[in-house]
């Protein structure tokens, strides 16, 4: 069922796994699977977001945890961002998982784009630029006689991005990566791999360009 976006209504407090005080959504803004979605205090929508969790995964033997996206507090989620749990074309979830968890005090951008598999976190006081994307899992296409579309995804692995990150815009952020606390992504990077806190990191593929040094106290080429 996609759940129409409504402010403060019974509907809307009924249909969620969980909704906090004050929690705002643009009337185009939809859920699918709404019973597997938590919203903390203060969350604003905008226009034209989709949040969706596939019927195959709220039925039957697949079945997943029944909270799936956990949005914290003081979260503004801007216009035509999506986030979208994802299943692997044989059907089989990760154990324990998917799970996309958004902290207190983030900022999506506008036109973000978030698929998980397995696991996808954003860390408190985050702000992510706009045209960004998320995906913790690569596409398959090993076998030559099945077009790629069709051959579904693997290579799992989190993605995890660290508390009071600025992401700029068109980033793209790839499975089993790792961002620590207080990093800046440059625009236009492609980012894969794991990178300290207090980080500088850019580039297709991203490096990490300066990261702070406590001992010196100050920024210092990588």
């Amino acid at each position: 069922m996609i759940v129409p976006s409504l402010f403060g209504s019974w509907l809307l407090k009924r249909s969620l796994y969980s909704c906090g005080e004050s929690v705002s959504l643009a009337s185009t803004a939809r859920i699918r699977g709404a019973g597997y979605v938590s919203l903390g205090n203060r969350v604003s929508i905008g226009s034209g977001v989709r949040i969706v969790i596939p019927s195959s995964l709220r039925t039957g033997n697949h079945a997943v945890p029944k909270e799936v996206i956990r949005i914290g507090d003081d979260v503004d989620i801007m216009d035509m961002c999506g986030l979208y749990i994802i299943e692997r074309s044989n059907g089989i979830h990760i154990p324990g998982g998917p799970m996309i968890n958004i902290g207190d005090r983030v900022s999506l951008f506008q036109f973000i784009r978030i698929t998980c598999a397995g696991e996808v976190s954003i860390g408190d006081d985050t702000a992510l630029g706009s045209n960004s994307v998320i995906m913790d899992h690569n596409h398959a296409y090993q076998d030559i006689k099945r077009p790629v579309r069709d051959q579904g995804i693997d290579r799992i692995a989190p993605v995890r991005i660290g508390k009071g990150c600025w992401g700029g815009v068109n980033c793209v952020y790839l499975g089993g990566t790792t961002i620590g606390d207080g990093s800046v992504i440059g625009a236009n990077s492609v980012v894969r791999g794991e990178f300290p806190a207090h980080s500088l990191i850019a580039g297709t593929p991203a490096r990490l360009i300066k990261v702070y040094d406590p001992h010196r106290g100050k920024w210092v080429k990588a």
